[in-house]
């Protein structure tokens, strides 16, 4: 084992602080704010956002201005923030108080680090997964002189606003990669009054038709899966797949170079290419390669930002969907079969320059994120910053800590013991 900086102690993360937050259902009248799992960004330490306690019908728990807020439903999401308000939250949050012992934004870095969600992950089961803080208490932590961690918390944030800036910088070179995108489908698929020279007028539907023998796939079946969740929302890219023998439900059968459609929540725009022949999720229509339309040319046809548009005009409900019977009215101009080739060959050679510029940009924010989780490291093992011998130690500070914790331990025995005097 290493050796600890000067005026550190190892110790737990349940010897320092302790869980806080009082349940209740808010009424009707409650101004304060709700901040729930859904509004705490996945592995930044962001809000979102929050609701007003009034809307909420169910129990919550309280918490207070700077008190640390830690999802413990599903942690490999690693969903924590720092409350910046008196409020309530959902009982999925483990509420950390602002303590004698760990300054609030030095515990918020210290818990959002990997090694904690990777210790709270061996604690985890079930299809809803969930820690609770017994479980998590016994988390081993170096813990610095107050000072020192109010010096750690300056630069993990000096040096966190630089790769802010970085990384906004990047995403927003993505959304200029993503609208020329479209600008060279716009392009390739112009919409005006004077049809270009062997185009025709019509509907998809015209040209088109569904496929997709539905079936339960047995438990010997070789083929394999593509579900919703394999298609990359708004690029047309498969993620992945999953053996046929795995699924247990109906699937619909396709072939290969048929073009899978996601038909619930279309604003996803979840459509690819199949590169074999399958099976896939009944929330897919299957496109099957056709005499009049080639499978590429339909593929970026109806990735396109006017059939998204057109799909949803016809959802409604809280798990939207389109039938095919919907979108078969949509209008397209249809070149001649080899236009359609060469048309195919000039996007496919415009998005490899752009998939280029958007791999390189996926890079560096990949690189900026394993900056991220270095400077964590070196914060939390006394590398970040200087250490300075006229700091209180975090000894003496575990010292009053356990001293706090044993006078309250009486108080409460006294208070119960205390009988009362008849009047």
């Amino acid at each position: 084992m290493s050796e600890l900086p000067t005026g550190w102690v190892e110790t737990t993360i349940g010897s320092v602080i302790s869980p806080a937050g009082e349940r209740s259902t808010p009424g009707a009248d409650d101004a304060r704010h709700y901040i729930g799992l859904e509004h705490i960004e996945a592995h930044t330490t962001r809000i979102l956002g929050s609701q007003l306690a009034s809307q909420i019908r169910s129990s919550a728990v309280s918490f207070q201005k700077d008190s640390v807020l830690y999802g413990r439903m599903r942690p490999y999401l690693n969903k924590v923030c720092l409350a910046p308000f008196d409020g309530i939250g959902s009982p999925e949050l483990i509420v950390l108080p602002p303590s004698l012992g760990i300054r609030p934004r030095f515990l918020l870095y210290r818990i959002s680090h990997t090694d904690f969600v990777s210790f709270a992950m061996k604690h985890i089961e079930g299809d809803r997964p969930r820690v609770k803080w017994n479980q998590l208490a016994d988390f081993p932590i170096d813990l610095p002189p107050v000072a020192e961690q109010d010096r750690i918390v300056a630069a993990i944030e000096e040096q966190f606003s630089r790769l802010d800036a970085a990384e906004a910088s990047l995403q927003r070179a993505k959304r200029n990669v993503e609208r020329m995108r479209r600008a060279v489908l716009a392009e390739a698929f112009p919409r005006g009054d004077e049809l270009p020279t062997g185009w025709v007028e019509t509907t998809i539907g015209s040209v088109i038709s569904p496929a997709g023998e539905r079936s339960t796939p047995g438990a010997d079946d070789a083929r394999h899966y593509i579900g919703l969740e394999h298609i990359e929302a708004h690029t047309t890219r498969i993620l992945g797949s999953q053996l046929a023998s795995q699924i247990r439900s109906s699937a619909v059968s396709f072939q290969k170079d048929s073009v899978l459609y996601g038909r619930m929540r279309p604003y996803l725009n979840k459509v690819c290419l199949a590169p074999f022949d399958g099976i896939g999720s009944p929330e897919l229509i299957v496109l099957p390669p056709s005499l009049g339309i080639r499978p590429r040319f339909l593929l970026y046809r109806i990735s396109h930002t006017d059939f998204v548009s057109f799909a949803m005009k016809h959802i409604e409900g809280d798990r939207p969907r389109v039938k095919w019977n919907q979108l078969a009215d949509f209008p397209i101009d249809l070149p001649p079969v080899a236009e359609q080739d060469r048309i195919v060959a000039a996007i496919e050679e415009q998005f490899s320059i752009l998939d280029s510029l958007f791999a390189a940009i996926d890079h560096s924010l990949v690189r900026s994120a394993h900056l991220r989780r270095a400077i964590l490291e070196q914060a939390f093992t006394g590398r970040l910053v200087p250490q300075n011998p006229s700091d209180e130690p975090a000894s003496a500070l575990l010292e009053r800590i356990e001293q706090v914790r044993r006078d309250n331990l009486a108080a409460s025995k006294t208070k119960k013991g205390k009988v009362a005097t008849p009047r």
